[in-house]
C-alpha cells in the first residue's frame, strides 16, 4: 500500500474513532433546586433462555465463567398474565418515611439494541436475521403502584441508530417520557411500575443483545438539606474517545463536608468486558478521579447491573444480579475531605471512557448539596414586581402586608390602546393595556386589589393572530414537530393566542418560561395574563405536540394582527413607605439589577450583605440618588430577559428567597458600597 494513502487511511480510521461516537450531545433535561434528594428504579427487559431457565427467571451468574450476551439466547422478559403486551418487567419505589415526601419529577427512560426483530446464530459467529422487520418503539405501557391497568406511553426519541455508520450493527435506540404529571395524578407514587412492550432484538445477534428501562425520581422533603438537581441526556458510544459532561448553576456549601452523586444508565456495558471507565473532577481540581464502589470496580463501572447507593437494587422483577449488558446506578462521590469536589465549587465535569468494548450512555445525572436558603424578615423586603410580557396590567406579586412597603410600576403616560406582541425584543416591553391615569390610582391598585392578581389565568404563548386560520395552522405546523400546543380567543381584540402551557399561577408560569418548558421546549415564549372572567372563549380541544419556529417577527405576514414594541416604554417605579410619603425613581431599562432587598436605613443593607456573603452568596449594594434608599443585589445584566431568567430560576438555584428586576439608566449617579 502506498504509504501515503496509508497514512491519510490511518487518520481518517483515527477520526472516525475519536470523533464519531457522540450521536446526540448530551443536553439539561431537567434543573432545579430541591430540599430533598433523587433516587431511580429500574429493569432489564429481555433475559436469557435455556434448557433450564425462562427469562422470567433471574439471572445471577458473576463470575468469570458468566456468559456475555452475544453468548446466549436472549428473549423478553414478561411477568404479567396479560394478553395485551409481550414483554414487562417491574419495580418497586420504596421511600423512606414515604408521607414526609412528594414527587416533583419522574423521567422514564428506555433502551434496547433493535437491528430487527429477531436473529439467530446456527453456527459459531455466523448470525442471520429470522424476522427482518423493525416496528416502531416509541409507544410503551405503564403500570403505576395500585393500579391494574396499563397506561399507554408515547416518548419522545433521543436517539435511534439503525442508519446510523457507526451503531447500524446493533442498531441501538434511547426514548424519554416525562411521567411527572402521571406519578403526581395516581393513587400513591410509592409501591411497584411496571413497564411493559420495549420492543428489541431477541435471539442470538452479533454483538448481543441488551434493553431495559429506568424511572429517575426527583421528591421535596422539608426535612432534608437544600440539593441542586442536574439531568442530562444524549446518546454516545463510549470508546478510548472520552466523553464529556459538564454540569453548572451552582455553589457548594462554603463550609463543611461536600455530598454529592451521580446516577448514570447505559446499554452494553458487559460484566467480563473490562475497561469501561468514569471520572469525576471539579472545576477546582486540576486531575480526573476514577470513580468506584464496592459494586463497581474503577476499571469496569458498566459491568451489567442496577444499583442504588452501593446496594444491588433488588426489589425488582425479575431481580436478576447479571441484567446482561443493562445498567442503571446512583453513585455517592467519595470525597475525604473534600478533595474531589471543594467547598464553594460551581461546576464539576463527569467523563466516560472505555477501553474495553464499547459502551452506550443516554443518561446522566448530578446532584450536590448547595448554599442553603437564605432567610431573611418579610418587613425588610420590598415585595417583587410583577412584570407580565402580554397583560400589561402591571400587579404586586404577593399579597400586601401591613407595615410593608410597597413597589408599584406604571407607565408614565396611559396607553389606552391594546396592543398585541408577538415577541419581546430586548430591552422592550411589550404592553397589552394600561389603565393607569393618575399616581394615585396606581398606588391603591398595588395595594389593595388583591382579586385582580388572584382572578388570572396565565398562558405561555408563542404566537398571536388576528386571522384565525393562521393560528391553526400553526398549531398543525406544531403537531408534526411534537411540543403540545393550544390557543385561545382574547375577547378584548378577538386574536387568537397559540400557547404550550397555561400553569394556575404567576410564578409556575415565568418559571416554566425561564426553564424553556423544563427544558423540552427551546424557542421564545412570553407569559400572558387574562381575567377568569374574560376567558370565556372558545380553547381548542386537541392537543398538538410540537417544536415552535425561532421567530423575531410574526410566524405569517399578517399587517396590523401582530405588534412590536418599537420604542422603550419610560418606567416609573413608586416606592410608598409607612407614612405615605412617595418618591419617583426613573429609568429606561438599561441595566438590570435582581435586587432582594430595600432599605431607607442603610445600615440595614450593609447587614444583609454581610450575611449573604456569609452564606457563600455574592451580594453587592447601592444607593439611588433619587430616593437615597440603599439597594441590595445579587446579580446586574445587561439585558431585560437574562435578568428575568436569573430571577425565576432563583439564580439558577443557588437563592430560594424573593428576588425581583429593577431596571436603571446607566447614566445615573448610582452610589456602589459594601
Amino acid at each position: 500500500m502506498n504509504k501515503k494513502f496509508y497514512l491519510v487511511y490511518l487518520l481518517l480510521f483515527i477520526s472516525i474513532e475519536v470523533f464519531s461516537q457522540v450521536a446526540v450531545p448530551f443536553a439539561v433535561r431537567r434543573q432545579l433546586y430541591v430540599k430533598g434528594d433523587m433516587t431511580m428504579i429500574a429493569n432489564n427487559i429481555v433475559n436469557r433462555k435455556d434448557f433450564f431457565s425462562n427469562p422470567n427467571s433471574p439471572y445471577d451468574k458473576v463470575d468469570d465463567k458468566a456468559k456475555l450476551n452475544d453468548q446466549l439466547d436472549m428473549q423478553y422478559i414478561d411477568i404479567d398474565d396479560d394478553k395485551n403486551t409481550f414483554s414487562s418487567s417491574s419495580a418497586n419505589l420504596v421511600l423512606d418515611k414515604a408521607a414526609d415526601k412528594k414527587i416533583v419529577y419522574a423521567g422514564l427512560y428506555w433502551s434496547a439494541t433493535y437491528t430487527s426483530t429477531s436473529s439467530k446464530s446456527p453456527r459459531t459467529n455466523i448470525f442471520t436475521a429470522v424476522d427482518n422487520s423493525r416496528q416502531s418503539f416509541d409507544n410503551i405501557k405503564i403500570k403505576l403502584p395500585n393500579e391494574t391497568a396499563y397506561t399507554d406511553i408515547q416518548g419522545k426519541m433521543i436517539f435511534d441508530g439503525l442508519d446510523k455508520t457507526n451503531f447500524k450493527e446493533s442498531a441501538p435506540y434511547a426514548m424519554y417520557a416525562d411521567i411527572t404529571d402521571l406519578v403526581k395524578k395516581s393513587k400513591s407514587a410509592t409501591g411497584t411500575y411496571t413497564v411493559a412492550n420495549i420492543k428489541s432484538t431477541v435471539g442470538v445477534v452479533s454483538g448481543g443483545v441488551s434493553a431495559g428501562w429506568s424511572i429517575f425520581f426527583v421528591y421535596e422533603d422539608a426535612n432534608m438539606s437544600g440539593k441542586f438537581i442536574t439531568t442530562y441526556d444524549g446518546f454516545a458510544g463510549v470508546t478510548k474517545a472520552p466523553v464529556d459532561i459538564n454540569f453548572s448553576g451552582f455553589q457548594t456549601l462554603p463550609v463543611g463536608i461536600i455530598n454529592a452523586k451521580i446516577a448514570c444508565a447505559a446499554l452494553e456495558g458487559d460484566l467480563n468486558l473490562t475497561g469501561d471507565q468514569l471520572f469525576f473532577k471539579s472545576d477546582s481540581s486540576k486531575e480526573f478521579s476514577k470513580m468506584s464502589d464496592e459494586l463497581r470496580d474503577k476499571m469496569n463501572v458498566f459491568n451489567s447491573s442496577i444499583s442504588i447507593d452501593n446496594k444491588y437494587f433488588s426489589d425488582r422483577s425479575p431481580n436478576s444480579v447479571n441484567t446482561l449488558g443493562y445498567d442503571s446506578f446512583i453513585m455517592a462521590i467519595q470525597n475525604p475531605d473534600n478533595s474531589i469536589i471543594q467547598n464553594n465549587t460551581k461546576g464539576v465535569t463527569v467523563k466516560f471512557k472505555s477501553y474495553g468494548d464499547r459502551y452506550f450512555v443516554f443518561f446522566n445525572a448530578f446532584t450536590v448539596e448547595v448554599v442553603p436558603p437564605v432567610e431573611i424578615a418579610p418587613i425588610e423586603i420590598l415585595p417583587q414586581v410583577e412584570l407580565l410580557a402580554a397583560g400589561n396590567q402591571k400587579k404586586v406579586q404577593d399579597a400586601i402586608k401591613t407595615n410593608t412597603k410597597v413597589v408599584a410600576v406604571r407607565d408614565t403616560q396611559p396607553i389606552k390602546k391594546e396592543i398585541p406582541v408577538e415577541v419581546i425584543e430586548e430591552e422592550q416591553i411589550p404592553v397589552a393595556e394600561t389603565k393607569v391615569a393618575h399616581k394615585a390610582t396606581a398606588v391603591k391598585a398595588a395595594v389593595t386589589n388583591n382579586k385582580a392578581i388572584v382572578d388570572k389565568n396565565y398562558y405561555l404563548v408563542a404566537g398571536v393572530f388576528k386571522v384565525h386560520s393562521n393560528a391553526t395552522r400553526l398549531i398543525e405546523k406544531l403537531k408534526k414537530e411534537g411540543v403540545d400546543a393550544y390557543y385561545v380567543t382574547n375577547p378584548k381584540n378577538n386574536y387568537r393566542y397559540v400557547y404550550i402551557s397555561k400553569p394556575n399561577t404567576f410564578s409556575e408560569a415565568t418559571q416554566l418560561q425561564a426553564n424553556k418548558l423544563n427544558g423540552t421546549y427551546g424557542k421564545k415564549t412570553w407569559v400572558f395574563k387574562m381575567n377568569k372572567q374574560d376567558d370565556n372563549s372558545a380553547i381548542a380541544d386537541n392537543s398538538y405536540p410540537a417544536e415552535m419556529p425561532q421567530v423575531k417577527k410574526p410566524i405569517t405576514k399578517e399587517p396590523k394582527s401582530t405588534a412590536v414594541v418599537s420604542r422603550p416604554i419610560e418606567k416609573e417605579v413608586v416606592v410608598r413607605s409607612n407614612n405615605d410619603e412617595v418618591k419617583k425613581v426613573s429609568y429606561n431599562n438599561k441595566d438590570y439589577y435582581l435586587v432582594v432587598g430595600v432599605f431607607k436605613i442603610h445600615s440595614n443593607g450593609t447587614a444583609l450583605v454581610a450575611k449573604l456573603n456569609g452564606n457563600g452568596i455574592e451580594a453587592f449594594s447601592f444607593v439611588n440618588p433619587k430616593n437615597k434608599m440603599k439597594y441590595v443585589y445579587v446579580s446586574k445584566k445587561d439585558s431585560y430577559q437574562e435578568a428575568t431568567r436569573l430571577s425565576e430560576t432563583k439564580m439558577n438555584g443557588t437563592y430560594n428567597k424573593d428576588i425581583w428586576v429593577f431596571g436603571m439608566k446607566q447614566q445615573n449617579n448610582i452610589v456602589t458600597t459594601d
